[in-house]
């Protein structure tokens, strides 16, 4: 959102904004701190990257063992269609 960035990125730390009209409706904008840009390094973020990537294999093998399941339960004859849910989108 352009008019929030132009806001918060001109306001000295402690300040408060003028109202702020945007698509999303209305704010203000009150700064607590202000830091400079920078990359962060691989130790500082190392734990977050393990975790999301940690994450996405636990779903990934999840999904490879409720299909191999499923596949099986249809292979004995029996139905699968109580089981299914609507899968999260993240």
């Amino acid at each position: 959102m352009p008019e929030f960035e132009a806001a918060a990125f001109r306001l000295p730390k402690g300040s408060v904004s003028d109202v702020i009209k945007t698509p999303y409706g209305l704010l203000v904008i009150k700064v607590l701190e202000q830091e400079s840009a920078r990359t962060q390094t691989i130790e500082e973020v190392r734990a977050s990257i393990l975790s999301t990537l940690q994450g996405e294999k636990a779903e990934q093998t999840a999904e490879q063992q409720s299909q191999q399941l499923a596949e099986e339960i249809r292979r004995a004859g029996a139905s699968v269609s109580w089981m299914i849910w609507p899968r999260s989108s993240t």
